[in-house]
């Protein structure tokens, strides 16, 4: 590939080390080397080829920094390729490379960091704006300073080495599910791919079967533009929509997700839909499951996980099949669907009631979760049945305590439904204020976490659990992340 070079070029100028094999082919037998670089750049069976020739060359401590296209990660074409690295190799970290910096290649590209010896270390992930930033993470093993998020773990996934594999977003989901009888979206529902229609079976007039592309989607309403000629319409008969379908965009990014109406019918769904008919729930539960607050939480982060590709990113029916959601008895999802109609009292509205029942009973349990994926150690981490006070003071019962050995470094404070927030953050943070031994408050709703510095009345915020050493990184900055 033309310049791929470059990055390998750049990272031996930055190894300081004399036993190094430049090109995997060009091995001396019989002698290990102490740094391998390998491009994996062919098919999956030449990259084996290397892969194999790359464990036989290197030394007992020996590292190798494998270039490959991002696709290896995650293509069901590599799946070989992984199985070898995982089974075969300490993977000590893997970088994406983000194309938009890396001009030299026409492909996305990753390194991936092999050592020799399998070892109980964790394996960190993460992306890359700079050849730079690679050298730093290469070269470094402080990364407190990078500016993608960095996640680790003791468990690697063959099926997948991309780095938002491992943010924690798929423990959280399972976490919460497992808590409820769930079933998969292939239990529940009929689900088919749209179909195109060519250019010469366009131009009806209006009344005739609306064709639906994805840009037919605005703000969550189907507003039709194209008609299917009635001559034509019988051979779409599978794609021909019903009230009550919804809609999902394939091309998940765009974020289109709409339901089918009376009056949007007839209608023919294009290949830019994955179309799902609820059989075996009420339609209109699974639709408002989906915009709620807690499907945003749930359903559409499911979705992102199973989008592939590198370029152009999106998902598959098989995936999307697999897909679990919480089924509720009937007079729950009946209520659910007739949100509007309830009494007050009863029932305020359809998010705060998920979010309590579907999240918040598994919310701190999640919490602690992400924390652990972020690299903390359980013994540091202490639950509310740990009482903590602030010195001499009561009152405060903190959800969870974050210790460094004996050191109290923060007190975190979990609420999922955001109607109280304001009134009880402020009434903890006063408490906390006249303790000034406390370096950090830490508030989270399970999509942000808020430090606040108590010493140095700074907020800082991260997109998912901090780690330990970015924890001590923002204390020792005074507040300022880095």
């Amino acid at each position: 590939m033309k310049n791929s070079n470059v990055i390998l070029d750049k990272l031996v100028e930055n190894i300081s080390s004399d036993n190094i094999l430049y090109n995997i082919n060009e091995y001396v037998p019989n002698k290990q080397y102490d740094v391998v670089l390998v491009k994996c750049l062919s098919s999956s069976n030449d990259n084996e080829e290397k892969l194999d020739r790359t464990k036989y060359v290197m030394g007992n401590h020996g590292i190798a920094y494998v270039l490959v296209p991002t696709a290896v990660l995650f293509s069901k074409n590599f799946k070989r390729n992984r199985e070898y690295i995982v089974n075969e190799f300490q993977i000590k970290g893997v970088i994406t490379l983000k194309t938009s910096v890396f001009d030299f290649s026409s492909i996305p590209l990753s390194l991936i960091l092999l050592e020799n010896n399998k070892s109980n270390e964790a394996t960190w992930f993460t992306s890359a704006s700079s050849i730079q930033e690679v050298i730093n993470l290469v070269t470094s093993n402080d990364h407190t300073k990078h500016s993608h998020n960095i996640y680790h773990t003791n468990s690697v996934n063959k099926s997948n080495l991309m780095p938002e594999f491992y943010n924690g977003e798929r423990q959280k989901i399972d976490n919460i599910l497992n808590a409820y009888e769930t079933k998969t979206l292939n239990d529940i529902a009929e689900l088919f791919n749209g179909k195109s229609v060519p250019k010469d079976e366009l131009g009806g007039i209006e009344g005739d079967f609306s064709y639906l592309r994805a840009r037919n989607i605005v703000d969550g309403k189907i507003v039709a533009t194209d008609y299917v000629k009635s001559e034509h319409a019988v051979k779409y008969a599978k794609q021909i929509l019903l009230p009550g379908d919804i809609l999902i965009s394939k091309f998940f990014g765009e974020k289109r997700i709409a339901q089918v109406l009376e009056d949007d019918c007839p209608a023919i769904a294009s290949p830019a839909f994955i179309v799902v008919r609820a059989l075996e729930i009420p339609e209109d539960y699974l639709f408002k499951y989906i915009n709620s607050r807690a499907g945003k939480n749930i359903f559409h982060k499911q979705l992102e996980m199973i989008e592939r590709g590198t370029t152009i990113t999106s998902i598959n029916l098989r995936d999307i099949k697999g897909l679990k959601i919480p089924i509720f008895d009937n007079a729950t999802m009946f209520e659910m669907i007739n949100i509007d109609k309830l009494d007050n009292k009863e029932l305020s509205n359809l998010v705060d009631y998920i979010d309590v029942h579907v999240i918040g009973s598994k919310a701190e349990q999640i919490v602690i979760d992400m924390f652990l994926s972020s690299g903390w150690n359980k013994n540091d981490i202490l639950t509310e049945d740990n009482i903590f006070k602030l010195g001499n003071t009561n009152g405060y019962l903190p959800d969870i305590v974050l210790k460094n050995d004996n050191e109290v470094l923060a007190t975190v404070e979990i609420k999922v439904s955001t109607r109280t927030v304001p009134r009880d953050l402020e009434k903890t943070l006063d408490k906390i204020r006249q303790y000034q031994k406390l370096p950090v408050f830490i508030f989270t709703n399970l999509n942000k976490f808020d430090l606040y510095l108590i010493r140095e009345n700074r907020k800082v915020t991260f997109d998912t659990a901090p780690s330990k050493t970015q924890l001590l990184d923002v204390i020792e900055s005074g507040g300022y992340k880095l």
